[in-house]
């Protein structure tokens, strides 16, 4: 231990001069770790208290730009000083490093056995064709992508929804492409995912008795405010994005094989909370954490793809309830500047094929608000905060 701590002495003496980069960076952090602690929230601030906090938030911004402009004036120089100092260090550790080379090929492997093995599961990809998928919610919507875009990979397609004559379009649809080599002819079927009589009558139309892959798409949606939005509209919320899917899934899971699939449509609110979307996210949360159990529990090779769907343009918000339960018949801005369902199906199913378990199918302030999330949840809040003041103005202007 002498030695180590006198090799540990000389080695500060180079690193010192590049620990003040570092003290930025940990001083964000450190305020946002430890602002919970004096201010209880961003809606308990008072007006001096979020003064201080943007004026120090301003500085922190300052410094840092300031900073990084003066680093970047002398990169040059300081690359070199690096090297230098480096070769000096390895010196001294050089004896040490064995002790890092078990850790470091693990969190290697981990990380490089993606890109050649598809995914823990298996050791190829999914293959499709000729395999019987099952889809629901597919009269409209990304469903409706969805099938066409198996259907083109040469899939035995059962077609399920509440829509039956959008049922019967879409087959005829399928059945008219001239430029799709797909002998199999799709089925369609009533089914309400809230209503468990209808599962068996599902299975009975595929001859194999087999379903390969499940695709639980069907949802709802809402808009409203925790206040405002009763017990009965949160039942019904968690009823279809929740307790459908899972009645769905266990009454099939014992048909799927392990080299079969289970794709399940969920949404970003399903790892971050919106304001006025309370009832839907708390569906999408539960969902998420269903299938994460599942996953890890008696089926352990058979995949399960969550897809965390940001906002698309398919009509979805249409369709969404209002505090008294009744559609808002009215379109989404956020949604129709939403992806466009046909490149999100083609996406999904690039995953499901290469045996992908999460996919995250949304801009990058999405994906940047999830991490966010997990860094600085004071942060987070904040954000959302402003973020439901803009909403409650807009929804009173």
């Amino acid at each position: 231990m002498e030695i180590v701590w006198e090799r540990a002495a000389e080695m500060l003496v180079y690193v010192r001069p590049y620990l003040r980069y570092l003290l930025v960076p940990a001083g964000v952090y450190a305020v946002s770790r430890l602002l919970p602690v004096f201010v209880p929230g961003p809606q308990h601030q008072s007006k001096l208290v979020c003064l201080l906090s943007a004026r120090l938030t301003c500085f922190v911004i300052y410094e840092l730009v300031t900073l990084t402009d003066a680093f970047m004036q002398g990169f040059g120089r300081t690359m070199e000083i690096v090297w230098e100092r480096a070769a000096e260090m390895l010196v001294y550790v050089r004896p040490y490093l064995r002790y890092l080379l078990v850790p470091a090929g693990v969190y290697a492997v981990s990380r490089l056995l993606p890109v050649f093995v598809p995914g823990p599961q298996h050791q190829s990809k999914l293959v499709v064709r000729d395999r019987t998928v099952l889809i629901t919610g597919a009269s409209s919507g990304l469903g409706r992508e969805l099938a066409i875009k198996f259907y083109r990979e040469g899939a035995k397609l059962i077609l399920t929804a509440r829509s039956i004559d959008k049922l019967k379009d879409l087959c005829e649809q399928l059945k008219g492409m001239r430029d799709v080599e797909n002998k199999n002819e799709p089925v369609y079927k009533y089914l309400d995912i809230c209503d468990p009589n209808g599962f068996d009558e599902i299975v009975a139309l595929s001859p194999s008795r087999r379903i390969d892959v499940l695709v639980n798409n069907a949802g709802l949606s809402m808009r409203g405010s925790c206040k405002d939005t009763p017990i009965k509209v949160h039942k019904q919320l968690m009823e279809v994005n929740y307790f459908g899917h899972v009645a769905v899934t266990k009454a099939l899971l014992d048909y799927i094989p392990d080299d079969g699939a289970i794709l399940v449509t969920s949404s970003v609110q399903g790892r971050i909370a919106v304001p006025y979307r309370s009832a839907y996210s708390a569906s999408k949360h539960a969902a998420q954490a269903f299938f994460d159990c599942l996953r890890c529990e008696n089926r352990p090779k058979l995949q399960i793809l969550v897809v965390s769907a940001g906002y698309m343009n398919t009509g979805f918000g249409r369709h969404a309830l209002n505090t008294q339960g009744e559609p808002m018949n009215k379109d989404d801005e956020n949604q129709a500047k939403g992806m466009n369902p046909v490149v999100a199906a083609e996406r999904i199913y690039t995953a499901l094929v290469n045996r992908q378990t999460e996919l995250v199918l949304a801009p990058l302030h999405h994906r940047f608000a999830i991490f966010i999330r997990w860094l600085s949840p004071t942060l987070f809040f904040w954000l959302n905060y402003r973020r439901g003041l803009k909403d409650a103005h807009a929804k009173h202007d």
